[in-house]
This record gives structure tokens, C-alpha cells and sequence, in this order.
């Protein structure tokens, strides 16, 4: 009996062993870990190499200090940590004419507790990822230069950009659970 304990105890550990390492394997892939170089100008492998499909988007090293992103593909929630992260990616996407979607929220906040999973349920919708919607996450309490840039006072509130200018704002909660949908259908 404790053999067969023992033996079970083992094959679990090695489940997770694995699955953790294809956790790992993922998330480097995913983020373009595997294609760190030393020159900006040299063209990452993993640039030529297909995206598995459940990876949807991806931001790649070029540099140790120089961080871009490789494409612009919905599906994932990229959260923010900066000013000029955020310009930077609405560049890019108007660029593509793709629509990106700010999603301001803060650590105190119920509403934002409450709308958090369906902006997550809504950044892996297929019609949303073929369009390649870009989906933000700005903690306002991290980030406070950024809400100040975009007028934003109140959380949560959801404001779309598509070509480089604003297309819609949502303040609230309910409001967000009401029309956040609707309205980035309607832009992407």
C-alpha cells in the first residue's frame, strides 16, 4: 500500500514538474524571452519562428534595456507600468489601425474587482483577437501619470484609442458591464 502511495505521490510531482516547464517554455515564447541579443539591428529567431496559437500577443527584448513590442495581437492584457509605454503602443496601433482599449483601475477598487474578469473573458473573444484589439491594464495607484495624461479621475473607466486619437470612454463599473462590449465592437 505505501509503495503504491509512493509511486502515485512520484507520478504527481513529475505532472507538475512538466507542466510547470511547459508553463515556463510558454511564457518565454510568449514574451520573446528566448530572444534576447545584443544588437537591436540583429533579426530575433523567434521573429521568423510561427506563434503557437494560444499565444496572442507578445512583447520581445531586443537589448537588455530595450524592450518593443514585436506585433501588436489581441488576446492578452498588457498591463502598464509607464507613461511612455502607453504612448508608445497607441503609436504603434494607429500605425496598424488597430484599436486599443485603457482599462484604468485601481487597488482599492470594487468596481474594478467586478469588471476585471469580463475585460479579461472580452480580450480572449476571437473576434476581437482576428481584429488584433490591444488590450491595456493601468493601475492607477502604480501609475498615476498616466490616468493624469488621459483626464481620468475615476476608476474604472475603459477609454478607446483607434488611429492615435480617442474614440470612447466608460466611467463605472455597471456602465463598463453595460456597454464596454458594445463599444469596442463597434471601434475594432
Amino acid at each position: 500500500m505505501r509503495r503504491t502511495a509512493l509511486i502515485a505521490t512520484l507520478w504527481l510531482n513529475l505532472q507538475f514538474v512538466a507542466s510547470s516547464a511547459r508553463s515556463v517554455a510558454v511564457g518565454f515564447h510568449r514574451f520573446g524571452l528566448g530572444a534576447i541579443n545584443s544588437s537591436p539591428s540583429t533579426p530575433e529567431p523567434s521573429a521568423h519562428q510561427p506563434t503557437p496559437p494560444s499565444s496572442k500577443g507578445h512583447l520581445q527584448f531586443t537589448s537588455a534595456n530595450n524592450l518593443r513590442i514585436l506585433s501588436l495581437r489581441g488576446g492578452d492584457i498588457i498591463p502598464i507600468s509607464s507613461l511612455s509605454q502607453v504612448e508608445s503602443i497607441i503609436h504603434q496601433s494607429s500605425d496598424r489601425n488597430i484599436l486599443v482599449v485603457l482599462d484604468f483601475t485601481a487597488n482599492d477598487c470594487p468596481p474594478c474587482k467586478m469588471i476585471a474578469p469580463i475585460y479579461t473573458d472580452m480580450s480572449d473573444l476571437e473576434e476581437f483577437t482576428e481584429k488584433g484589439v490591444v488590450f491595456l491594464n493601468v493601475n492607477v495607484n502604480d501609475n498615476p501619470d498616466v490616468a493624469k495624461r488621459y483626464g481620468v479621475d475615476g476608476w474604472p473607466t475603459f477609454v478607446l484609442f483607434k488611429n492615435g486619437k480617442k474614440v470612447g470612454e466608460i466611467v463605472g463599473g455597471q456602465a463598463a458591464k453595460a456597454g464596454l462590449y458594445s463599444l469596442v465592437a463597434k471601434h475594432a
